[in-house]
Protein backbone atom coordinates (compact mmCIF):
# COMPACT_ATOMS: atom_id res chain seq x y z
CA UNK A 1 0.00 0.00 0.00
CA UNK A 2 2.64 2.36 -1.10
CA UNK A 3 0.07 5.15 -1.39
CA UNK A 4 -0.38 5.18 2.13
CA UNK A 5 2.82 6.03 3.51
CA UNK A 6 4.97 9.34 3.74
CA UNK A 7 7.10 11.07 1.42
CA UNK A 8 10.53 8.88 0.76
CA UNK A 9 12.19 11.72 0.89
CA UNK A 10 12.07 12.30 5.13
CA UNK A 11 13.97 11.45 7.80
CA UNK A 12 11.34 9.01 8.81
CA UNK A 13 11.16 7.47 5.15
CA UNK A 14 11.98 4.10 6.22
CA UNK A 15 10.11 3.39 9.02
CA UNK A 16 7.06 4.89 7.29
CA UNK A 17 7.35 2.37 4.37
CA UNK A 18 7.70 -0.27 6.97
CA UNK A 19 4.44 0.71 9.10
CA UNK A 20 2.70 1.25 5.89
CA UNK A 21 3.51 -2.41 5.03
CA UNK A 22 2.99 -3.75 8.30
CA UNK A 23 -0.66 -2.53 7.85
CA UNK A 24 -1.35 -3.56 4.65
CA UNK A 25 -0.45 -7.36 5.78
CA UNK A 26 -2.99 -7.20 8.87
CA UNK A 27 -5.82 -5.65 6.59
CA UNK A 28 -4.69 -8.09 3.86
CA UNK A 29 -5.06 -11.28 6.89
CA UNK A 30 -8.52 -9.77 7.73
CA UNK A 31 -9.76 -9.98 4.33
CA UNK A 32 -8.27 -13.11 3.80
CA UNK A 33 -10.23 -14.35 7.21
CA UNK A 34 -13.32 -13.07 5.30
CA UNK A 35 -12.75 -14.83 2.22
CA UNK A 36 -12.47 -18.18 3.38
CA UNK A 37 -15.16 -17.26 5.82
CA UNK A 38 -16.65 -16.96 3.00
CA UNK A 39 -15.90 -20.39 1.16
CA UNK A 40 -16.82 -21.72 4.48
CA UNK A 41 -20.42 -20.99 4.33
CA UNK A 42 -20.68 -21.82 0.60
CA UNK A 43 -19.82 -25.50 0.92
CA UNK A 44 -21.95 -25.71 3.98
CA UNK A 45 -25.22 -24.74 2.17
CA UNK A 46 -23.99 -26.44 -0.85
CA UNK A 47 -22.34 -29.70 0.07
CA UNK A 48 -23.50 -29.54 3.77
CA UNK A 49 -19.83 -30.31 4.40
CA UNK A 50 -17.99 -28.38 7.14
CA UNK A 51 -15.35 -25.89 6.09
CA UNK A 52 -12.43 -24.72 7.57
CA UNK A 53 -12.50 -22.84 10.33
CA UNK A 54 -8.90 -23.10 11.91
CA UNK A 55 -8.14 -21.29 8.31
CA UNK A 56 -10.23 -18.48 9.28
CA UNK A 57 -8.96 -18.20 12.59
CA UNK A 58 -5.10 -18.58 11.68
CA UNK A 59 -5.79 -15.46 9.45
CA UNK A 60 -6.82 -13.37 12.44
CA UNK A 61 -4.02 -14.71 14.29
CA UNK A 62 -1.70 -13.51 11.57
CA UNK A 63 -3.71 -9.77 11.39
CA UNK A 64 -2.98 -9.57 14.72
CA UNK A 65 0.50 -10.45 14.46
CA UNK A 66 1.08 -7.57 11.59
CA UNK A 67 -0.96 -4.95 14.05
CA UNK A 68 1.59 -5.89 17.28
CA UNK A 69 4.21 -5.35 14.49
CA UNK A 70 2.45 -2.37 12.97
CA UNK A 71 2.12 -0.73 16.83
CA UNK A 72 6.05 -1.55 17.82
CA UNK A 73 6.78 0.43 14.24
CA UNK A 74 5.49 3.40 15.75
CA UNK A 75 7.01 3.29 18.50
CA UNK A 76 10.20 3.35 17.07
CA UNK A 77 9.51 5.82 14.89
CA UNK A 78 8.85 8.78 17.87
CA UNK A 79 11.89 6.89 19.45
CA UNK A 80 13.71 8.21 16.16
CA UNK A 81 12.05 11.43 15.93
CA UNK A 82 12.83 11.96 19.36
CA UNK A 83 16.35 11.39 18.73
CA UNK A 84 17.28 13.61 16.10
CA UNK A 85 14.19 16.38 17.94
CA UNK A 86 12.39 16.64 14.86
CA UNK A 87 10.35 18.91 13.06
CA UNK A 88 7.81 19.13 10.92
CA UNK A 89 7.99 20.93 7.40
CA UNK A 90 7.13 24.68 7.72
CA UNK A 91 4.61 24.40 4.60
CA UNK A 92 2.77 22.19 7.24
CA UNK A 93 1.81 25.74 9.54
CA UNK A 94 1.98 28.10 6.52
CA UNK A 95 -1.29 30.21 6.93
CA UNK A 96 -0.46 31.01 3.02
CA UNK A 97 -1.35 27.67 1.66
CA UNK A 98 -5.14 26.92 2.17
CA UNK A 99 -4.59 23.53 3.30
CA UNK A 100 -8.91 23.58 3.00
CA UNK A 101 -9.08 24.23 -0.49
CA UNK A 102 -6.17 21.56 -1.50
CA UNK A 103 -8.31 19.24 0.90
CA UNK A 104 -11.73 19.72 -0.99
CA UNK A 105 -10.42 20.08 -3.98
CA UNK A 106 -8.61 16.51 -3.79
CA UNK A 107 -12.24 15.49 -2.50
CA UNK A 108 -13.71 16.11 -5.30
CA UNK A 109 -11.29 14.45 -7.56
CA UNK A 110 -12.05 11.23 -5.66
CA UNK A 111 -8.45 11.15 -3.60
CA UNK A 112 -9.66 11.69 0.07
CA UNK A 113 -12.20 11.56 2.33
CA UNK A 114 -13.08 15.24 3.27
CA UNK A 115 -13.46 14.61 6.82
CA UNK A 116 -9.85 12.64 7.49
CA UNK A 117 -8.12 15.63 5.24
CA UNK A 118 -9.57 18.09 8.22
CA UNK A 119 -8.68 16.16 10.89
CA UNK A 120 -5.71 15.87 10.13
CA UNK A 121 -4.52 18.99 8.73
CA UNK A 122 -2.40 20.93 11.31
CA UNK A 123 -1.42 18.31 13.21
CA UNK A 124 2.17 17.49 13.75
CA UNK A 125 2.76 14.24 12.24
CA UNK A 126 4.03 13.08 15.77
CA UNK A 127 0.63 13.33 17.25
CA UNK A 128 -0.88 11.79 14.13
CA UNK A 129 1.24 9.07 14.98
CA UNK A 130 -0.07 8.95 18.66
CA UNK A 131 -3.53 8.46 16.44
CA UNK A 132 -2.40 5.51 14.56
CA UNK A 133 -1.08 4.04 17.44
CA UNK A 134 -5.05 4.27 19.26
CA UNK A 135 -6.47 3.03 15.99
CA UNK A 136 -4.36 0.49 15.89
CA UNK A 137 -4.55 -0.78 19.52
CA UNK A 138 -8.03 -0.47 19.44
CA UNK A 139 -8.13 -2.98 15.75
CA UNK A 140 -6.28 -5.70 18.07
CA UNK A 141 -8.84 -5.42 20.87
CA UNK A 142 -11.69 -5.73 17.93
CA UNK A 143 -10.00 -8.64 15.55
CA UNK A 144 -9.53 -10.53 18.92
CA UNK A 145 -12.96 -9.98 20.02
CA UNK A 146 -13.61 -11.59 16.55
CA UNK A 147 -11.13 -13.96 16.82
CA UNK A 148 -13.10 -15.37 20.02
CA UNK A 149 -16.41 -15.57 18.56
CA UNK A 150 -15.39 -16.94 15.79
CA UNK A 151 -12.98 -20.04 17.67
CA UNK A 152 -16.30 -20.32 19.95
CA UNK A 153 -18.24 -21.77 16.95
CA UNK A 154 -16.72 -25.10 16.70
CA UNK A 155 -19.30 -27.62 17.51
CA UNK A 156 -21.67 -25.29 14.66
CA UNK A 157 -18.77 -25.88 12.03
CA UNK A 158 -18.38 -29.16 12.85
CA UNK A 159 -21.95 -29.77 12.04
CA UNK A 160 -21.88 -27.51 9.19
CA UNK A 161 -24.16 -25.35 10.71
CA UNK A 162 -22.57 -21.74 10.91
CA UNK A 163 -24.56 -20.64 8.22
CA UNK A 164 -27.53 -21.53 10.21
CA UNK A 165 -26.46 -19.16 13.00
CA UNK A 166 -26.12 -16.15 10.82
CA UNK A 167 -29.48 -16.91 9.17
CA UNK A 168 -31.49 -17.07 12.43
CA UNK A 169 -29.24 -14.63 13.93
CA UNK A 170 -28.39 -16.97 16.57
CA UNK A 171 -26.08 -15.54 20.20
CA UNK A 172 -22.48 -16.71 18.52
CA UNK A 173 -23.80 -14.45 15.33
CA UNK A 174 -20.72 -12.80 14.40
CA UNK A 175 -21.87 -10.43 11.57
CA UNK A 176 -21.99 -7.52 13.88
CA UNK A 177 -18.40 -8.01 15.18
CA UNK A 178 -17.04 -8.69 11.46
CA UNK A 179 -19.28 -4.94 10.65
CA UNK A 180 -17.29 -2.87 13.39
CA UNK A 181 -14.20 -4.17 12.31
CA UNK A 182 -14.42 -3.27 8.71
CA UNK A 183 -15.78 0.08 9.73
CA UNK A 184 -12.66 0.46 12.35
CA UNK A 185 -10.48 -0.44 9.32
CA UNK A 186 -12.17 1.73 6.80
CA UNK A 187 -11.64 4.86 9.48
CA UNK A 188 -7.95 4.21 10.14
CA UNK A 189 -6.89 3.64 6.63
CA UNK A 190 -8.91 6.43 5.72
CA UNK A 191 -6.95 9.00 8.25
CA UNK A 192 -3.54 7.24 7.96
CA UNK A 193 -3.87 8.31 3.76
CA UNK A 194 -5.49 11.63 4.35
CA UNK A 195 -2.38 12.46 6.74
CA UNK A 196 0.46 10.81 4.53
CA UNK A 197 -1.49 13.30 1.45
CA UNK A 198 -1.17 16.12 3.20
CA UNK A 199 2.93 15.40 4.18
CA UNK A 200 3.33 14.72 0.45
CA UNK A 201 1.70 17.77 -0.48
CA UNK A 202 3.71 20.10 2.04
CA UNK A 203 6.98 18.00 1.00
CA UNK A 204 6.35 18.29 -3.02
CA UNK A 205 5.55 22.67 -2.10
CA UNK A 206 8.81 22.87 0.04
CA UNK A 207 10.95 21.10 -2.14
CA UNK A 208 9.17 22.41 -5.62
CA UNK A 209 7.58 19.67 -6.58
CA UNK A 210 4.79 20.90 -7.67
CA UNK A 211 1.25 19.71 -5.92
CA UNK A 212 -0.77 16.79 -5.49
CA UNK A 213 -3.81 18.77 -7.40
CA UNK A 214 -4.42 17.90 -11.30
CA UNK A 215 -3.14 14.79 -11.04
CA UNK A 216 -5.37 12.51 -11.36
CA UNK A 217 -5.63 10.66 -14.20
CA UNK A 218 -9.21 9.10 -14.89
CA UNK A 219 -12.95 10.33 -14.46
CA UNK A 220 -14.29 10.10 -10.84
Amino acid sequence: MGGINPPTNSSYSLESIRLSRSVSLARTSFEMSNVSFEDLLFNEITTNIPGNLLKIVDYFKESITHICEAIEIVDEHHSKMDLIDHRDLPEMNDDSIDWHEIGKTLFSEGVVDIQKWEDATGLPYYSVLQIFKTRLENLKEMTGLLLNILSSLEEESCEAKIHKVMEENQGKNPKVAYAQLYTAWFEFQSMMLASSLILLEASYQHYGNGSLLGKVTQPV
